[in-house]
């Protein structure tokens, strides 16, 4: 090939060594010219002789010397590249070589309009305008004016437009918006493959997240299998952790996501990163800060999910030990929901506490999720018991936010508050004496006002919800008139307005007391509310009424009520109110109440450890509300006794971890074990 290439050299050089005798300078001893040669003048570059050839070089014969031209350029960029003979390229150069052919162009310039599309196509990337996005970059004459940065914003663009589009509510969700998203990483891809754009692993990260979180997995699966053998500019350790992801999502075995777990740490082996994810790693000093930089956790979180999701949690909660081993007080927020979603709520419960002692800032959400698994487990479980462990759970988890963060959140104040008020909807809680229901009443009002003063010091206020559920749990299933007084008082006092769901909830409680004059009363007060608002009893009043007036059977008032009003309601809602109506005129069921016996002593016992705890939490937030410290704090961090734990002390335990984890102590121990004299 060097041959080849040095005769064309010589040639060339040698017929332009010809052409330029054609020129002759005068000299300026008068000497003779030749008739043969030119004369080096303007007159020849731009006088008649060049008009004169101008006409004679007619538009076909200038098509066919360029494409000779192109012609020949081609075959030496063929020859070029092509290999010697008997040797075959590696996978390096061919991909090289590959990348170099998909980026070169025959014009060296970039085009004004190109730069002009890129600044109106990053401006768009900027306001997350994913629809202007797209279309701007469908019109790029050439991707060759954006740089690896600008691809990695438009990706990042498109993932960020994703993410936001998914936390919505499912009814608010738009399916043209996702798919304005998907056309964009499709193009992106493609030009990825095409070598159109500058490689970029952080947008060929995004691109892969973007077809994991959207449900693309096949299509994800498919660029990575083409994106995996390429070099070093293509894909990163957070790309193989992002790919694991996407894998195990997608049905992969765990054998083989374990293996590109491997594959990953062995192309990337920054600071040995194999050895310090491993399990049996050893650290220097448990009370000092771990200085190994650039570790990739990503990728351990990525087989930590592939273990959760195949079931080998034995391996998961070895990783979270490395990770909690090597940076306990940084861990990432997104291992501690894996285990929140995946794992039972025993398990859960103990994850999480574990993050809140090591002080992590966990995300909302993830408190949010927990307190509503919690409470969903209180109301389905209709033994007593259970039901005060969830409650005593469910502030116990409060308690341990609090003290990371030094804050609380409203929602979960109103979820503990309601969830405490389920008492009185336990089977058998109307077959209680007066006194004993009395008791009770009054032990849970206790801890509703506890957990209000107590979440008051952090800016909580009690919300229209919870007192609701106070209104329709003690007052009406509890049967204390007495709680439907105070609470109403207590809207006023704290400038609270009642909404339609309180009206319908007094409605509610004047069923359960049998009152047919205060369900006539409270009926006047829906109606005319509505009337204030210039609207009509909804389908959800008349079902309250329904049911109401069938625990009184005065099932006719409904009735006469809906007649009345039934020119005013929709045709459509007409055959779901009859249908209550006439289920008001059957006789009630008490069969599976009659049946069923509640142990006063043990519901009434559980109310007062729940009291006990809010007086602990109390105390600690009355003088100082934020930050706690839990170092010498004993808060549990298990809701049920461990199966198989070794019954020995937590001093012995931690013992025998530090030996098996820190240095210093396992080189104590080497040294104590081999001492003679020991």
């Amino acid at each position: 090939m060097l041959s080849f290439q040095l005769r064309r050299a010589q040639i060339e050089l040698q017929a332009h060594r010809n052409w330029l005798k054609t020129f002759v300078v005068k000299s300026s001893h008068g000497e003779a010219q030749l008739s043969s040669v030119r004369n080096f003048s303007s007159i020849h570059r731009h006088g008649q002789e060049q008009e004169r050839a101008k006409k004679e070089w007619n538009p076909i014969a200038r098509a066919r010397a360029k494409a000779d031209a192109e012609q020949r350029r081609r075959q030496d960029r063929i020859a070029e590249s092509a290999p010697e003979p008997g040797k075959k390229l590696s996978d390096a150069k061919r991909r090289k070589r590959e990348r170099w052919e998909g980026r070169r162009s025959p014009p060296q310039t970039v085009e004004l309009k190109a730069l002009g599309v890129r600044e109106d196509l990053m401006k768009a990337v900027q306001e997350y305008d994913v629809a202007t996005v797209y279309r701007l970059y469908a019109q790029l004459p050439e991707r060759r004016p954006l740089a690896a940065e600008d691809l990695r914003a438009i990706a990042q663009c498109a993932h960020q437009a994703l993410r936001t589009e998914n936390q919505k509510p499912r009814h608010q969700q738009h399916a043209e918006a996702k798919q304005e998203i998907l056309a964009l990483a499709d193009l992106l891809a493609k030009d990825v493959r095409q070598g159109n754009v500058v490689p970029s692993r952080p947008a060929h990260t995004h691109l892969m997240g973007i077809y994991k979180e959207s449900g693309y997995l096949g299509v994800g699966a498919k660029f990575w299998r083409w994106l995996e053998p390429q070099d070093d500019q293509h894909v990163g350790a957070d790309t193989y952790a992002v790919a694991i992801e996407l894998l195990a999502v997608h049905g992969t075995p765990l054998e083989d996501l374990e293996a590109l777990y491997a594959k990953a740490l062995a192309r990337f082996p920054t600071n040995f990163s194999s050895y310090h994810l491993a399990s049996n790693a050893i650290i220097p000093d448990r009370d000092a800060e771990t200085k190994i930089k650039g570790l990739p956790i990503s990728l351990l979180q990525a087989i930590v999910t592939a273990r959760l999701l195949r079931g080998d949690s034995r391996q998961a909660y070895l990783a979270l030990d490395t990770v909690f081993r090597l940076y306990p007080t940084a861990v990432d927020g997104r291992f501690i929901r894996l285990f929140l979603d995946e794992r039972p709520m025993s398990e859960a419960y103990t994850v999480f506490a574990m993050a809140c002692r090591a002080g992590l800032t966990l995300p909302t959400a993830v408190i949010k999720n927990l307190m509503a698994r919690l409470r969903t487990t209180a109301e389905q479980d209709p033994s007593a018991q259970h039901r005060i462990v969830s409650l005593r759970a469910m502030l116990s988890v409060m308690h341990l936010y609090l003290g990371a963060t030094g804050k609380a959140l409203p929602n979960n104040v109103a979820e503990l508050i309601i969830a405490t008020t389920t008492l009185f909807r336990l089977p058998g809680i109307d077959r209680l004496e007066g006194k004993q229901r009395k008791k009770l009443v009054d032990a849970v009002l206790l801890s509703v006002r506890r957990m209000l003063e107590s979440f008051a010091r952090f800016g909580i206020l009690p919300s229209t919800g919870a007192f609701n559920s106070v209104l329709m749990n003690i007052a009406g299933y509890g049967k204390s008139k007495e709680t439907l007084g105070i609470v109403l008082k207590d809207f006023e006092a704290l400038n609270l307005t009642p909404t339609d769901v309180t009206r319908r909830t007094v409605l509610a409680v004047a069923g359960l007391w049998k009152d047919q004059s205060m369900i006539e009363e409270s009926w006047e007060k829906i109606v005319e509310a509505r009337r204030a608002k210039n609207e009509w009893p909804e389908p959800t009043d008349f079902f309250v009424l329904s049911k109401a007036v069938k625990a009184t059977g005065k099932a006719d008032f409904a009735q006469k009520q809906f007649d009345t009003l039934q020119m005013f309601i929709p045709d459509s809602h007409h055959s779901s109110i009859e249908y209550a109506i006439t289920k008001a005129y059957e006789p009630e069921d008490d069969t599976t109440t009659a049946r069923t016996r509640l142990d006063f002593e043990e519901l009434h016992e559980g109310v007062q450890k729940l009291n006990a705890d809010l007086a602990v939490l109390e105390s600690e937030t009355r003088d100082k509300p934020a930050v706690l410290d839990f170092s010498d704090k004993q808060l549990p961090i298990t809701l049920l006794p461990p199966e198989g734990a070794l019954k020995a002390s937590d001093e012995t335990l931690r013992q025998v971890y530090d030996e098996l984890t820190t240095e210093a102590t396992a080189a104590s121990s080497v040294v104590a074990d081999s001492d003679p004299s020991a």
